[in-house]
C-alpha cells in the first residue's frame, strides 16, 4: 500500500522521516477541519464520522512508528553499551 510503512521499514525511516510525516499528517487534518461544512444528512454524517476514524488510525500509526523507532535505538545503545556491535 503507498503511504504506509511496514514495520520492517521502521528502522530505516530517520526520526526527521517521521517528524515530517506527522507534521504533514497534521495538516492535512486541519486543512479539512477548515475546509469542511457540518453535515446536512446522514451520509455526510456518516462519512465525516469514517473520515475521522481514518484520521485518528493514520495518527495512531505514525504514533506506533515512532515508538518502534525509539525501542529500535534503545536496543541498539544498550548492544552497543554491552559490546555486541
Amino acid at each position: 500500500m503507498p503511504g504506509v510503512v511496514v514495520p520492517q521499514e521502521v528502522a530505516a525511516l530517520g526520526y526527521q522521516q517521521l517528524q515530517m510525516r506527522k507534521k504533514i499528517a497534521l495538516q492535512m487534518m486541519m486543512q479539512k477541519q477548515k475546509q469542511a461544512a457540518p453535515p446536512q444528512n446522514v451520509g455526510q454524517g456518516l462519512s465525516a464520522v469514517g473520515n475521522s476514524m481514518g484520521e485518528v488510525a493514520m495518527m495512531q500509526a505514525l504514533q506506533r512508528q515512532e515508538e518502534e523507532q525509539q525501542a529500535a535505538r534503545l536496543r541498539a545503545s544498550q548492544l552497543a553499551e554491552a559490546g555486541g556491535v
